[in-house]
């Protein structure tokens, strides 16, 4: 049921820090659906932050859980 409040074409969204993962999640799910995004320092959970962040980032072993397996070598 639609009142009318909010207009679908007008609708951004915001990712920072954390947050920048899920945005473009959502960005890459369905690409229409917002008029605007901004994804602003923060985590993608990206190779390069892979990299980046081996030896001292708490971010490593999230991203092995969610893609379930390093990128490279053995376990």
């Amino acid at each position: 049921m639609s009142k009318g409040l909010i207009d679908p074409a007008r609708v951004g969204i915001i990712g920072f820090s954390r947050t920048c993962y899920y945005v473009e999640e959502a960005l890459i799910r369905d690409p229409t659906r917002f008029a605007a995004a901004t994804i602003a320092d923060g985590v993608d959970e990206s190779y390069i932050q892979y990299l980046t962040g081996v030896g001292w980032s708490v971010q490593v072993p999230e991203q092995e859980a969610i893609y379930g397996a390093k990128p490279f070598g053995r376990d």
